[in-house]
């Protein structure tokens, strides 16, 4: 299939837009005939443009702050903020985990150890809306660190299966909120990471 539109005439372009397989139609245009230009490799690119301007506005727009938080505990209150910087609403489920290290590997694990309440566990944010959450947790044991990680769904396969992204926003619980990431994450035995994400 091809796609065929009408030259420049005086007064703007012709409206025509033509579809065929077998050379360059002509219309007729008062007393003159009008040809018609082939523009099929045009409209090509200009939908593959528009169709990668639409998928990164949706798989890169995404995002989640601060990445990590610094309290005193045992008790920690603070904000987490989801962003949609997409062009398409999009549903985020808020997943709290424990994070603990082993092997010098960091790790998450079901929540436990920390209690801890989220004003929201999901929402659906619009093209280019951002959401607050709020957080009370409270640790067993000082120190101790969690992760809510934010799950932003972004759609789901032939299969049913959903796609989605998770961003991590960590907090750290100590005695002393100064220097308590660094603190916890040589406890852990992750000191390798101190040069890693932002206090």
């Amino acid at each position: 299939m091809r796609i065929y539109i009408g030259h420049r005439l005086p007064f703007g372009f012709h409206a025509t837009v033509g579809f065929g397989g077998y050379g360059a139609p002509s219309v007729r245009h008062g007393d003159k005939d009008v040809r018609m230009n082939d523009v099929t490799i045009l409209a090509v690119l200009l939908l593959m443009i528009a169709l990668f301007w639409w998928m990164a506005g949706t798989a890169f727009g995404q995002q989640i702050s601060p990445i990590t938080q610094e309290a005193k505990g045992p008790r920690a209150r603070g904000e987490i903020i989801v962003t949609n910087n997409g062009l398409v609403p999009l549903a985020v489920v808020l997943e709290p985990a424990t994070l603990t290290g082993a092997n010098g590997k960091p790790s998450v694990t079901p929540l436990h150890g920390v209690t801890l309440k989220l004003s929201e566990q999901s929402a659906r944010l619009g093209p280019k809306q951002s959401r607050v959450i709020s957080y009370d947790a409270r640790c067993d044991q000082l120190p101790c660190a969690f992760t809510v990680f934010a799950k932003f769904v972004q759609g789901h396969t032939d299969q049913g299966v959903a796609i989605a992204i998770h961003l991590p926003s960590t907090v750290y619980v100590c005695e002393k909120k100064n220097g308590c990431r660094e603190r916890v994450l040589r406890s852990m035995g992750l000191s390798s990471f101190l040069t890693a994400g932002a206090k």
